[in-house]
């Protein structure tokens, strides 16, 4: 992972499975933190880890530090997708099992997941990204006739 501030690049991790490391990093997302002046959050799906990472982010220092992970027995999940809402919550797709889960800052917490398969309200057929705006949530699926996109409003979380 690469971050650029004022010209000068910043490279974060190596590959592997320990702290600092990563293997097939797919998703990010950013959010700044309500309680430190000058740090964001970089959040990381890492997929062949089976896991979610926190960084933290210096902006002031153009440093990273390895903040928390949320992982998961192997092969249990497939985590995609990756966002924050507005109250600072994430959002991960989780291809395998057809849900979204929604996890506090900095994944201190795993407060629910939602979804499950089929081609119904609240069913998901391999959710891949998601974008939240406000309160509403759009998720794209594999596609199929019945699948594709799923527009709803989300119900703040804290």
């Amino acid at each position: 992972m690469r971050i650029k501030k004022n010209g000068v690049m910043r490279t974060y991790g190596t590959e592997g499975p320990g702290i600092g490391q990563f293997r097939k990093p797919g998703g990010v997302a950013v959010a700044g933190c309500r309680d430190s002046a000058g740090y964001y959050r970089i959040y990381v799906v890492d997929q062949l880890n089976y896991r979610i990472v926190s960084l933290l982010y210096n902006l002031s220092e153009n440093s990273i530090l390895w903040e928390s992970v949320y992982e998961v027995a192997p092969k249990s999940v497939s985590f995609y997708g990756i966002t924050t809402s507005s109250y600072h919550c994430v959002y991960v797709t989780d291809m395998r099992n057809h849900k979204i889960w929604v996890f506090t800052p900095g994944l201190t917490e795993l407060l629910y997941t939602y979804g499950s398969c089929g081609y119904d309200e609240g069913e998901f057929i391999l959710p891949k990204h998601l974008c939240i705006y406000q309160n509403e949530i759009v998720v794209t699926e594999a596609w199929a006739n019945k699948t594709g996109i799923q527009y709803f409003k989300i119900v703040p979380e804290i």
